[in-house]
C-alpha cells in the first residue's frame, strides 16, 4: 500500500501592526518519508524566515516582520512551506497606521504687548526614523524651540495697526498640525490738557 504524506502548516500569529514583530508557524506531517525534508521561504523582503526546527513529524518555523514604513495602508506576504513535492502557503498580514500629531490646544491669544508661551503635542503611531520639526509662517512669532514634545515661542509687540493671526506648523514625516497664534491690537490714545488755561492781563505760567 501507499499512503501519501500530509502537511499542515499554520501561523500562531498572522496579523501584525506597523511596528512588526515575530512569531512562528507550526507544522505537522503525517506519513513522513525519510527522503523528504521540510523547508520554508518568503519572497517579500520585509519578512524573514528561519530554518525549520523540530522532528520529522512536527516542529516550528520562526519568522520576523519588519516595521512598516511604507505608505501602503496594509501589506501581505506568503510563507511557502514545502515537504518534498507537497506545499502549503501561510499568509501574513501587516497594517500601517500612519503617524498623527495631537496638539494639546488649538490656539492662544495675546494682547498687543506680546509675550512668550508654549504648548505640547504628542505623536501617535511614531516611527523610529522620523523626528518632529517646527516652523512659523510670520515674522512676529520668533524664538521657536522644540524639546521633548513642547514648543516654546515668543510674540513681539503688535504695531501693525490691526489684529493679526499667525501659525506654528509641526511636521512629522507626512503628518502635520497647525497651532494658531492670534494677537490683539489696541490703538495708542493721547490726552493733553492744560492745568490752567485762563489768565488775567498780568499773564503768568502753567503747564499741560
Amino acid at each position: 500500500q501507499y499512503v501519501a504524506p500530509y502537511l499542515y502548516a499554520g501561523a500562531v500569529e498572522d496579523q501584525f501592526d506597523y511596528t512588526g514583530g515575530s512569531s512562528y508557524i507550526i507544522y505537522h506531517i503525517e506519513n513522513p518519508r525519510k527522503d523528504m525534508k521540510i523547508s520554508a521561504y518568503c519572497e517579500s523582503d520585509w519578512l524573514t524566515v528561519s530554518t525549520p526546527s523540530g522532528s520529522e513529524t512536527q516542529g516550528e518555523i520562526h519568522f520576523n516582520v519588519a516595521p512598516n514604513n511604507s505608505s501602503d495602508p496594509e501589506r501581505s506576504a506568503m510563507v511557502y512551506v514545502s515537504y518534498g513535492d507537497i506545499g502549503q502557503t501561510v499568509p501574513i498580514y501587516q497594517t500601517n497606521a500612519q503617524p498623527v500629531i495631537k496638539v494639546e490646544k488649538e490656539a492662544e491669544v495675546f494682547d498687543y504687548k506680546g509675550g512668550s508661551s508654549s504648548f505640547s503635542f504628542t505623536v501617535e503611531n511614531p516611527r523610529d526614523h522620523l523626528a518632529a520639526s517646527v516652523q512659523q509662517n510670520v515674522g512676529w512669532i520668533s524664538d521657536l524651540t522644540l524639546k521633548n514634545g513642547t514648543v516654546s515661542y515668543s510674540v513681539s509687540e503688535n504695531n501693525d495697526g490691526a489684529e493679526r493671526i499667525g501659525e506654528i506648523i509641526i511636521t512629522y514625516g507626512s503628518a502635520s498640525a497647525r497651532f494658531i497664534v492670534a494677537q490683539q491690537y489696541v490703538a495708542p490714545y493721547l490726552y493733553a490738557g492744560a492745568v490752567e488755561d485762563q489768565f488775567d492781563y498780568t499773564g503768568g505760567s502753567s503747564y499741560i
